[in-house]
């Protein structure tokens, strides 16, 4: 008898090899069909929401009143304390449009406002710092910055930078005053006498060590109204002072130093980053050079595409406080290439300064 030979067998691989081609072959023939399942895939992500926190039912009258008196204070302790926490997690809504938003290049009468004075006396440190700018991140590490800093020691007084009232002045555990709770630590919010085009103006001050003035007090320009400490979310001594218009809300601010009236013989440069279309273009690197020098003196980049707004006069994605009177070079970097200006700064007022860039 001959040995019969075995029957050949597909390997592992080949199977895999034919159901794929299988599976191809009938996607090939249900797009051709059109034909389409009955489960529909959103490619929109639903709104993130908080994860609920388990508040217990108000009792009735009747139902505190047969409630011995620790439980029915245990009970309204428990609500409060759930509310709280409620809060505390509910995000701040970003408003997905900006409140006065116009073209940089659009025909509008730019106007300077310089309602406010320093939040720190000149014996203090009553100059901007320059390292976290409106609108930076700093480093690239830290939040969108919706104002300024003065640094000075814990303990160093602060001033009322204008006339007005004080609409809010405590702790913001519970109460949100910036992007969350507990977000400047202790704040002052001023509401001033003064208006622009009709709008109001609040000044909000953070990360107090002590607060040294009432809500619904009036108080006057250069008034002491409270210390500087490092309250929040601060890593180092400082003042926070923020410009909010039209809305006391923390997505309503505008960039202080259009606000803050000039040193003697020093102006504010104001300016807008743009493409040839003129459109803004948003986190362009720029560099500050003073007369003919080749050192540079300032750091800082053009707003990001959110979070904060242009000045509502002025349109502008970036500006640079107290630069003394004179001629400047302003560099900007952007998508690999590097752009230069000169401009005259003129002292006590804003000078404007608009570089073109390739989009």
């Amino acid at each position: 008898m001959f040995d019969q030979e075995p029957a050949p067998r597909f390997s592992r691989q080949i199977w895999f090899v034919v159901i794929m081609v299988l599976l191809l072959l009938g996607l090939a023939a249900a797009i051709l069909l059109d034909w389409q399942p009955d489960i529909r895939w959103s490619l929109t992500l639903p709104a993130r929401t908080p994860r609920p926190t388990a508040v217990q039912p108000t009792p009735t009258a009747q139902q505190a009143a047969a409630l011995p008196t620790s439980e029915a204070m245990a009970t309204a302790q428990s609500r409060q304390t759930a509310e709280a926490r409620q809060r505390a997690i509910a995000p701040t809504p970003t408003p997905s449009w900006r409140f006065f938003v116009r073209s940089p290049l659009e025909e509008a009468p730019h106007e300077d406002h310089y309602l406010l004075g320093r939040p720190i006396a000149p014996d203090g440190t009553d100059y901007i710092a320059y390292t976290y700018p409106y609108g930076s991140r700093g480093d690239g590490t830290y939040p969108i910055h919706h104002g300024v800093e003065f640094v000075n020691p814990i303990g160093t007084e602060i001033l009322a930078v204008g006339s007005g009232t004080i609409v809010a002045a405590g702790e913001d555990k519970t109460e949100v005053y910036g992007a969350r709770t507990d977000f400047y630590g202790r704040a002052i919010i001023l509401k001033l006498d003064q208006t622009f085009r009709d709008e109001p103006v609040y000044v909000l001050y953070g990360h107090l060590s002590q607060i040294m003035v009432e809500e619904g007090q009036k108080v006057e320009a250069g008034e002491v109204i409270g210390l500087v400490g490092m309250a929040g979310i601060a890593e180092g001594p400082h003042v926070h002072l923020e410009v909010r218009y039209r809305e006391n809300e923390y997505y309503y601010t505008a960039n202080p130093v259009l606000w803050i009236r000039p040193f003697e013989n020093h102006g504010t440069l104001a300016g807008a980053v743009v493409t040839n279309d003129g459109l803004p273009v948003p986190d362009a690197r720029i560099i500050l050079y003073q007369g003919s020098s080749t050192q540079p003196v300032r750091y800082m980049t053009s707003y990001p595409d959110r979070s904060v707004n242009p000045d509502p006069s002025w349109g502008e994605n970036f500006a640079a406080p107290d630069l003394p009177a004179g001629q400047w070079t302003v560099e900007v970097q952007h998508a690999g290439r590097s752009y230069s200006s000169s401009v005259t700064v003129t002292p006590g007022k804003t000078t404007w300064l608009t570089v073109y860039v390739a989009g």
